[in-house]
C-alpha cells in the first residue's frame, strides 16, 4: 500500500523498515526532515530486535497477549525515551498480566500519563448485534467480557485466583518495597536454575504476625553458575541467615555448583508442583504472603500462569506455557522451602494452614 499505492518509500528487508522517500515526506508531512524517516518493524517476542533504535513514537499491536512481556514494553519506553514518544498500544485485554497492572489500573487510579479508550465490538459498525447477543449466551463469561467487551476479566484455570493484585490497605496483597528488613525476620530464597532464564528470589518470614513477604528478586540469565552465585551473594545483606532452596530432583549438579561458589542451595522437601502450587495458595487465600510492588516480574507471572482450555473452554490440568513462568517457580520452591514437610489442613475450613513448622538449618 505505502510502497507501491501511495509511493511514499521503499520497504527495505534486510533493516526490517519502510523508508520514505523525499517524495514521499513531502506527501505526508509537507517537508523533508533532516534525517532519514523510517518505520521499524519488530518482534515484540524477540525484545533484543526492539533495542538499538531510537524512535519518536511506537504502536504495539496486540500488547495484550501471552507473548507480549514485559521486557518487549520496557525495551520499547527506552526506544521513545530520548524524544519522550508517545506509545499506543492496541488489543485485545487477554489476561491479568502487566498490562493491567502498569497501564489499565494506573488510569483507573486518574494517572494522566495514561488514556484507555475501551469499547465493546458493537462500537464496530460492521458487527451485528446479534452476533454480541450470540456470543454473550453462549460463551463464557470471562471469554466473552474479554474478547467482546474489551473487559479485564479473571481468565478460566487462573491458578493463583487468590492472589489480589491490590494495595494491602485496599484488601489485596501488593506492598511498598522493602528496603531494610527488620532484625529477626527470617529469610529465604528460591532459585529456578536455567541456561537463559535463571531467577533468584527472597522471601521473608515474620513469626510474630505469621506473615511472609516477597521482597526482592534478581534475573541472572546467561551467566554461569559462579557469575550467578556471585551476584546473589553480592545482593544479600547477610545480617541474618538465608536459605536457600532450588531446582528439581535431578538438578543435583546445579546445586552443587552454586554450593561451590559461596551460595548453599538444598533440595526441596518434596518436588510435586501441584503440592507446592497449594502452599503458595494457601498462604494467599489466608492472607499470609504479600507481595513487594517493585518485584513487577514476579506480578505479571501471577496475572497469567493458568491452565490450558480445550476446543470448549473448559480447563484442563496441564499449565499452559509451564516453561515460562521463572519468577513463579522461584517463588514456590522459597515457599515450600520455608515451611518445609509440616503442613495441615484444619478439619472443616478447607483451607490450608501452617502449624508448628520445622525449620532446617544450615551450618
Amino acid at each position: 500500500m505505502f510502497e507501491y499505492t501511495l509511493h511514499l518509500g521503499e520497504w527495505k528487508e534486510a533493516k526490517h523498515a519502510f523508508i520514505f522517500s523525499k517524495e514521499g515526506c513531502i506527501k505526508t508531512f509537507g517537508h523533508v526532515p533532516d534525517v532519514e524517516t523510517r518505520v521499524i518493524f519488530a518482534s515484540a517476542v524477540n525484545p533484543d530486535s526492539l533495542e538499538s533504535a531510537t524512535a519518536k513514537a511506537a504502536w504495539l499491536d496486540e500488547a495484550g497477549q501471552d507473548k507480549f512481556r514485559l521486557v518487549a514494553y520496557e525495551a520499547v519506553l527506552r526506544r521513545v525515551s530520548l524524544n519522550r514518544g508517545r506509545v499506543l498500544l492496541t488489543t485485545t485485554p487477554y489476561n491479568l498480566g502487566w498490562l493491567k497492572k502498569r497501564l489499565y489500573d494506573k488510569w483507573v487510579k486518574g494517572d494522566p500519563d495514561v488514556d484507555v479508550i475501551q469499547f465493546s465490538s458493537t462500537l464496530n459498525p460492521a458487527f451485528s448485534q446479534e452476533e454480541y447477543e450470540w456470543a454473550k449466551k453462549n460463551l463464557p463469561e470471562w471469554r466473552f467480557h474479554l474478547f467482546y467487551d474489551g473487559m479485564f476479566a479473571k481468565p478460566a484455570g487462573l491458578i493463583y485466583s487468590d492472589f489480589i493484585n491490590l494495595p494491602r490497605e485496599d484488601g489485596g496483597h501488593v506492598i511498598e518495597p522493602i528496603q531494610a528488613l527488620p532484625w529477626g525476620l527470617e529469610r529465604y530464597g528460591g532459585i529456578d536454575f536455567g541456561a537463559t532464564n535463571q531467577v533468584a528470589l527472597w522471601i521473608a518470614y515474620n513469626p510474630a504476625v505469621d506473615e511472609y513477604y516477597a521482597y526482592r528478586d534478581l534475573e541472572c540469565g546467561n551467566s554461569t553458575s559462579a557469575e550467578a552465585a556471585n551476584r546473589v551473594s553480592r545482593a544479600d545483606e547477610h545480617y541474618n541467615f538465608t536459605m536457600w532452596f532450588g531446582g528439581a530432583p535431578g538438578e543435583t549438579q546445579q546445586r552443587a555448583d552454586w554450593n561451590d561458589n559461596g551460595v548453599p542451595v538444598d533440595e526441596l522437601p518434596f518436588s510435586d508442583v501441584e503440592a507446592g502450587i497449594d502452599r503458595v495458595t494457601g498462604l494467599f487465600r489466608n492472607d499470609k504472603l504479600y507481595i513487594c510492588s517493585n518485584l513487577s516480574g514476579l506480578i505479571e507471572e501471577l496475572g497469567d500462569y493458568r491452565r490450558d482450555t480445550d476446543d470448549s473452554g473448559d480447563t484442563t490440568d496441564d499449565i499452559l506455557n509451564k516453561k515460562r513462568y521463572h519468577h513463579l517457580d522461584a517463588l514456590r520452591y522459597a515457599v515450600v522451602g520455608a515451611t518445609g514437610g509440616n503442613w495441615m489442613e484444619p478439619a472443616g475450613t478447607g483451607v490450608a494452614q501452617m502449624f508448628g513448622f520445622s525449620r532446617r538449618r544450615m551450618a
